[in-house]
């Protein structure tokens, strides 16, 4: 087990990959970040919960959680308006898809299959630059799944 300060994680268990640009004046910003599970079949060390503090990150641009045993969507995801990519599959995710992604405007690819969501998804027929959302593995959302998303989207599973 490696630590970092008061943190300590499984050095085997996530993958994580910061991109980081530099404004102008110099102050970085976190612009992509990865956490999947690799190589550990131990489901007690894989995340359960994506913090609040994530909404923080607003020049945030791709997100990739997967392969972990999230549950819950937090509304702060709505504050990552800069997002272009957004992977939370292979992952427990109950519920519906929040209304507020809808907002997430640049987003050009969605990724939230192999979970357990349910309900509507037309809110999502707003997001007009999406170009690939992948919904499969969840039985009871793809049922919601309507025309009118597939018909704006190339790559629609």
């Amino acid at each position: 087990m490696r630590t970092h300060g008061d943190c300590s994680f499984p050095v085997a268990v996530f993958f994580l990959l910061p991109k980081v640009d530099i404004f102008c004046s110099g102050v970085p910003v976190v612009t992509e970040i990865v956490l999947d599970r690799v190589f550990y079949d131990d489901s007690s060390h894989r995340i359960s919960k994506i913090p609040k503090e994530i909404g923080l990150l607003t020049g945030l641009t791709s997100l990739q959680i997967t392969l972990n045993n999230v549950v819950t969507m937090p509304m702060e995801l709505g504050s990552l308006t800069q997002l272009t990519k957004l992977d939370l599959s292979n992952n427990a995710l109950t519920g519906s898809i929040p209304d507020y992604f809808a907002d997430l405007g640049l987003l050009t690819s969605l990724r939230l299959y192999n979970n357990v969501l349910t309900g509507d998804v037309t809110h999502l027929r707003g997001l007009v630059g999406l170009n690939e959302l992948m919904l499969f593995g969840n039985s009871e959302l793809l049922e919601q799944v309507s025309s009118s998303i597939c018909s704006k989207n190339p790559t629609v599973l």
